[in-house]
C-alpha cells in the first residue's frame, strides 16, 4: 500500500492490514512530524523518540486519564459500579505525584532485587516443565501452552492462589485491558467488562482477607505488610495493585515472549547467533523489546498550555504517546525496522520512562530471558504452522501462534 493512500490517524492501526506490521503506519504518520494532531481521535499523537521522552518525563502531562464516566447509564448502574471505577482509577499507573510517589514507594517493597532473584529457580523449572509435553508431540501452541503459562505461574506464586484459579485470570486481564483503553468503549460494551472486573475485584478482596488471617511467604504478603512511617496500602490500593499485576505482570509479559520468539523465527540469523552465544540474551531482550514490544501506547493529559517541539498543546488536551513509533524512530535507532541483537546504545521506551517506569521491569526481563533461553535450547528446526495477529492499538500481540519442531 502506498503511503499517500494511508489515512493519517492512529485509528488506522485497527485495520487488519496493520495488525502484523503497525510500523509502516507509524513511519507514514511521522513524515508529518514527531508530534501531530490526530483529527479522527481528537488528540495529539507523539511519534518521535525525543518528544516521547519529554512528555513521559514532564510532570505537566498528567497520567490521570481513566474514563470513568457512566453518566449515560441508569442511576442503578452508576451506584453499582462507582466503587469499582474508583478502585481502577486509583491504580498506580494512573496516578500523579504525590499519591503516585507514596503508592510506588510502598509497592516497591515487594519488588526488591532479592525478592525477584529468589524466583529465578522456580521460573526456570516451570519453563522446562511446560515444554515436556511439546517434546512428545513435536508441536507447541506458543501462546496458550507456553507464553501465557510462564508469567501466569509467576503471578500464581506471587499471590499464593491455587493454580486452577488461573483459568479466570486470562479473561480478567483481557477485559481490564479493554476497559482502560485511551478511547472509551460505548456503554453497552463497557457494562459486561465492568461486570467481569467486579468479579475479579471480589476474588482479590476475598484473597486479601484470607492472607490477612493466614499469612503466606509471598509478594502479596509483602504488599499487605508494606509500611513506611506508619503508612500502609489501604484496601482499595491493595485491590488496585493486584488487578494491575494481571495486565502489567501477566498479559504484557506473555506477549513479549511470543512476539520475541516470532521475531527470531523471522530472523533466523539472529536466532542462530543467540543459540551460539546465549550470553547475549540480556542484550537481545532489550532489542526484542524495542523491535516489537506489545505496549504501543500510553496516554497523558496536558495540565496547562505547553509548547513542545514547535507545537502548541492546550491545557486539557489528550496526548497519546506511541511507544511503538518512538521505538522505531530512525533519528534514535538507525535502521529501526532491522532486528539487531548486537545493537549498541539501545534504550527503548518499552517499559516507559520517568516516574512511571515499570516497577516490575526486572522481573519481566528475567521471565523473558529464561523463557527464550529455554525455547532456544529445546526447539530444534522450528517451523511456524499458524500465526495470526490481534488488531489493536494499545496492545500489539498474536492471537494465534503455533509451531512444529524436530
Amino acid at each position: 500500500m502506498e503511503s499517500t493512500h494511508l489515512p493519517l490517524s492512529l485509528a488506522s492501526i485497527m485495520e487488519p492490514a496493520y495488525a502484523a506490521n503497525p510500523y509502516a503506519l507509524y513511519h507514514c504518520l511521522r513524515e508529518k512530524g514527531p508530534i501531530i494532531w490526530d483529527k479522527q481521535l481528537n488528540c495529539w499523537t507523539i511519534l518521535g523518540y525525543r518528544a516521547a521522552m519529554s512528555v513521559l518525563h514532564d510532570s505537566h502531562f498528567s497520567a490521570q486519564v481513566f474514563h470513568d464516566d457512566l453518566s449515560e447509564a441508569t442511576q442503578s448502574l452508576q451506584d453499582q459500579y462507582a466503587p469499582l471505577l474508583s478502585i481502577l482509577s486509583h491504580m498506580m499507573f494512573l496516578q500523579d505525584p504525590p499519591h503516585h510517589t507514596r503508592l510506588r514507594g510502598l509497592v516497591a517493597r515487594a519488588f526488591t532485587p532479592r525478592n525477584i532473584e529468589a524466583m529465578r529457580t522456580q521460573i526456570r523449572q516451570s519453563t522446562q516443565q511446560l515444554l515436556e509435553k511439546a517434546h512428545v508431540e513435536k508441536h507447541l501452541d506458543v501462546l496458550h501452552d507456553f507464553a501465557f503459562q510462564v508469567p501466569m505461574k509467576v503471578i500464581v506464586d506471587i499471590l499464593g492462589v491455587p493454580h486452577e484459579d488461573s483459568k479466570f485470570f486470562l479473561k480478567w486481564a483481557h477485559d481490564l485491558d479493554a476497559l482502560v483503553q485511551e478511547v472509551p468503549l460505548p456503554l453497552a460494551e463497557r457494562i459486561p467488562l465492568l461486570q467481569s472486573i467486579s468479579e475479579c475485584i471480589d476474588y482479590f478482596r476475598r484473597l486479601i482477607h484470607r492472607r490477612q488471617k493466614l499469612p503466606q511467604d509471598n509478594l502479596l504478603q509483602i504488599l499487605i505488610r508494606a509500611e513506611e512511617q506508619g503508612d500502609r496500602l489501604n484496601k482499595d490500593e491493595l485491590l488496585g495493585t493486584c488487578i494491575l499485576l494481571l495486565v502489567a505482570g501477566f498479559l504484557t509479559t506473555s506477549h513479549v515472549i511470543s512476539n520475541s520468539l516470532y521475531a527470531l523465527l523471522e530472523h533466523p540469523s539472529q536466532m542462530r547467533l543467540l543459540r551460539q552465544h546465549p550470553d547475549l540474551l540480556p542484550q537481545a531482550v532489550t532489542e526484542l523489546l524495542r523491535y516489537d514490544s506489545p505496549i504501543h501506547e500510553v496516554a497523558r493529559r496536558a495540565t496547562c498550555d505547553l509548547h513542545l517541539q514547535g507545537q502548541q498543546i492546550g491545557a486539557g488536551a489528550q496526548v497519546i504517546i506511541s511507544l511503538g513509533a518512538a521505538n522505531h524512530d530512525p533519528e534514535q535507532f538507525p535502521h529501526p525496522d532491522h532486528l539487531d541483537v548486537l545493537r549498541a546504545e539501545n534504550r527503548p521506551l518499552s517499559f516507559g520512562h520517568g516516574i512511571h517506569y515499570c516497577l516490575g521491569a526486572s522481573l519481566a526481563r528475567m521471565e523473558i530471558e529464561i523463557a527464550l533461553e529455554t525455547l532456544l535450547q529445546h526447539l530444534h528446526n522450528p517451523v511456524i504452522e499458524e500465526a495470526e495477529w490481534e488488531s489493536g492499538r494499545a496492545l500489539h500481540g498474536l492471537r494465534k501462534f503455533s509451531l512444529s519442531f524436530d
